[in-house]
């Protein structure tokens, strides 16, 4: 039976595709489509600039926002455009740098892809984001703000929990024995392998043979004597 060689590829796994993780895109795309959902509603149902209800802690508020989240960088959407494609292009490349990301950095990098194609839909299509979360002292904000906000969060303690991502799955490629390092590694412990003979005799101590030798009170007669007697008695010739 042939022994597994270990090789740089398999001590370092290729990583999934991120378009082959069902789950991480299901999540996405759900944090898209409730932004999307709530955008059109805001916009059918309230004009830019009025509030709901007038007045209030919580408020939905129409705001037509030209900047990045919660209303800062105002205009500056063109830039933004640029700098929502490569935030994009860096969570999918810290996706790939895992051979297998852990539960929560898959919900970070979910909620993170989600809203920023959220927002950057809006601002390629309508010049602006729709934002209506109005809470208290805050800038307005929207579903995807929050959704960013809150993969960001949860990244940075997925980060501080263990480090770096690469640390919590994916170990050192010195570690693990290449070549014909590791088949002569295999073998040398095969040879140090007892074999079951070996086991036998070091697991049950071989029995002690008593050999007793039974003396009987009357020994029978030999050939030769028997012989003897055979030739003592006449023959059919001698007999009277």
């Amino acid at each position: 039976m042939p022994f597994p060689v270990a090789t740089p590829e398999s001590a370092n796994p290729k990583p999934r595709p991120l378009y082959r993780d069902f789950a991480v895109l299901q999540l996405a795309a759900l944090a898209f489509l409730l932004d999307q959902l709530t955008k059109y509603l805001v916009i059918q149902l309230l004009a830019p600039g009025f509030s709901f209800p007038f007045r209030g802690f919580f408020r939905f508020t129409h705001v037509h926002n030209t900047g990045s989240a919660f209303g800062i960088l105002q205009g500056l959407n063109t830039p933004l455009i640029f700098v929502s494609f490569i935030g994009i292009i860096i969570l999918v490349l810290i996706y790939r740098s895992q051979p297998h990301p852990s539960n929560w950095l898959r919900l970070s990098l979910a909620l993170q892809l989600g809203g920023a194609f959220g927002n950057l839909i809006d601002r390629v299509r309508l010049g602006y984001v729709t934002d209506f979360i109005d809470i208290g002292p805050w800038p307005v904000f929207n579903l995807a703000d929050a959704s960013i906000v809150t993969g960001l969060v949860i990244l940075a303690w997925v980060l501080t929990r263990s480090g770096s991502p690469k640390e919590q799955t994916a170990p050192a490629l010195d570690s693990y024995p290449r070549g014909g390092d590791a088949l002569a590694d295999v073998q040398e412990d095969r040879n140090m392998v007892p074999s079951p003979t070996e086991i036998l005799e070091e697991d049950e101590p071989s029995p002690e043979v008593n050999l007793t030798v039974i003396v009987p009170d009357e020994i029978p007669p030999t050939l030769p004597t028997l012989l003897e007697g055979t030739a003592d008695r006449p023959t059919e010739s001698e007999r009277p």
